[in-house]
């Protein structure tokens, strides 16, 4: 899409709208709806969407494109828009993750959103969340790696967040009934006793 008054002549298109037009269900989540949203620390020459469509990786300008599925709870609920956005880029509406379903799904896959270090950093930088709609998301993904991964963040930041203590108290019932690494690919790291989580020293502070 090149904007009015624009040659079409060494124009670039921006990677966000070739995402959606290369795959018109596409979702941008992970470090690229970081970015979208505002919030990324860092660019990334990776660009990561969700997908119905099955998983493929596609280079373009220099770029990558990883389509991913969605979440199987997600997918097998019908439910795979749940915390998904519009969003106005160039002037064409672009589907994204919103910022409480970017924050569970950056940090329960911290390889796409730019290490546990770039994740952190960024969601960090969020101002706020809807708590509810958090919730409701985390109910639908009923996956108590990804409660205790979002417990243990929003402990980190409850002050700056005013997260409610019987927020903490609930994801917290919901954890893991053992120790748990974050990353499944991880080795070492610190273990958060009150979460039954095993995270990298960054997420650890």
């Amino acid at each position: 899409m090149v904007p009015p008054g624009q040659s079409a002549d060494g124009f670039t298109p921006s990677r966000y709208l070739v995402a959606s037009v290369l795959r018109p269900d596409a979702v941008l989540a992970y470090h690229t709806a970081l970015e979208v949203l505002g919030q990324a620390h860092a660019v990334s020459r990776d660009l990561y969407a969700l997908s119905s469509k099955p998983a493929r990786t596609v280079a373009w300008n220099d770029r990558m494109f990883h389509y991913l599925g969605h979440p199987r709870n997600l997918r097998t609920s019908g439910r795979i828009h749940l915390g998904v956005v519009s969003l106005d880029i160039a002037g064409a509406p672009v589907q994204v993750t919103g910022p409480e379903r970017t924050l569970v799904d950056c940090l329960t896959r911290l390889n796409h959103a730019g290490g546990a270090e770039e994740a952190l950093v960024s969601l960090r930088g969020f101002p706020l969340f809807d708590f509810p709609a958090l919730e409701q998301y985390l109910d639908a993904l009923q996956n108590p790696r990804v409660f205790a991964a979002v417990g243990a963040f929003l402990e980190q930041e409850a002050e700056r967040l005013f997260v409610p203590g019987t927020l903490l108290t609930r994801l917290e019932r919901c954890r893991p009934g053992h120790r748990t690494y974050l990353e499944r690919s991880q080795r070492g790291g610190v273990f958060l006793k009150r979460w039954n989580l095993i995270v990298p020293r960054a997420f650890a502070g």
